[in-house]
C-alpha cells in the first residue's frame, strides 16, 4: 500500500463507529486527518444522530458512504476506493451542502453524485423532513 491507500483507510476505519485507534508512529502521512476525524466525530450528527449506510444498488461496490443524520441536518462520507470514476444517483440528497474534507479531486454533489478515482469528500448538508 501506499500513503494515499493509507488516507483512504484511515477515512474509513476513523469514521465507522467507535474509537479509533493506531500504534504509535502509524500517523505518519495521515498527520492532518486526525483533527477533521475528531471534528467530525463531535459533530452534532455524527454523535447524536441516526447512521445510513450507503448501500443501495444504485451506490456502485466501491463507494464507501455513510451518513449520519440528527433532525435536518446531516454530515456525511463518500469515499471512491477504485481507479475509475462513479458518477450514481444519490440515496440521499444533499441540500446547500458544504464540503468539510477533500481527499483526491473535488466530487460533485446534488440528486448526482461524481468522485474522482481513489478519492473522498466529507460535507455537511440538509436533508428534506
Amino acid at each position: 500500500f501506499g500513503i494515499q491507500d493509507v488516507r483512504l483507510l484511515t477515512l474509513i476505519f476513523g469514521l465507522l463507529p467507535g474509537p479509533f485507534m493506531m500504534f504509535i508512529g502509524g500517523e505518519e502521512g495521515i498527520e492532518d486527518l486526525l483533527p477533521i476525524l475528531s471534528q467530525v466525530k463531535k459533530s452534532m450528527p455524527w454523535r447524536q444522530g441516526t447512521s445510513h449506510w450507503w448501500c443501495s444498488s444504485s451506490t456502485p461496490n466501491d463507494v464507501f458512504g455513510l451518513t449520519h443524520v440528527h433532525e435536518e441536518e446531516a454530515l456525511t462520507m463518500l469515499l471512491n476506493s477504485s481507479s475509475q470514476a462513479v458518477s450514481f444517483t444519490s440515496e440521499i440528497e444533499p441540500r446547500a451542502a458544504q464540503v468539510i474534507f477533500t481527499e483526491g479531486e473535488d466530487a460533485q454533489l446534488g440528486k448526482k453524485i461524481a468522485l474522482a478515482p481513489r478519492s473522498a469528500t466529507i460535507f455537511t448538508h440538509r436533508i428534506k423532513s
